[in-house]
């Protein structure tokens, strides 16, 4: 059974990014894709990357991890305000970010409007 876990951006907010990664890093191993609420800094992206690597064996393949941000494709003028806004307003809390294990993920399609994956089951 593929099982979703929603992780609300208040749920990390007060963490440290060393508790962020090992609690998105606990999920992601027990099979769950996680709908993070908001987006990781990049450094903290790549840092769950990094430890993703380390913890690569035959039981955990890895992770694919995707971000839906809209207003990042917006050209316009005021579009483009409108998107400084929201970032000052809202931070990191805005947007959405889909992370799972390479093993259930078999491939994701991102455009600007959606994130499409596939999964499989795997048990």
């Amino acid at each position: 059974m593929i099982t979703f876990k929603f992780l609300p951006y208040k749920e990390i907010e007060g963490l440290t990014t060393k508790k962020r990664i090992e609690k998105i890093l606990g999920l992601v191993k027990e099979n769950e894709i996680v709908l993070l609420e908001g987006r990781l800094e990049a450094e903290e992206e790549t840092k769950l990357i990094q430890r993703t690597m380390q913890e690569v064996d035959d039981d955990f393949t890895g992770i694919e991890i995707s971000v839906l941000h809209q207003h990042e494709v917006e050209s316009g003028l005021f579009e483009q305000v409108k998107g400084k806004l929201i970032d000052l307003l809202l931070g990191n809390s805005y947007g959405f970010t889909l992370i799972g294990s390479a093993e259930v993920i078999k491939e994701v399609e991102q455009d600007p409007d959606k994130i499409e994956f596939f999964a499989e089951d795997t048990g």
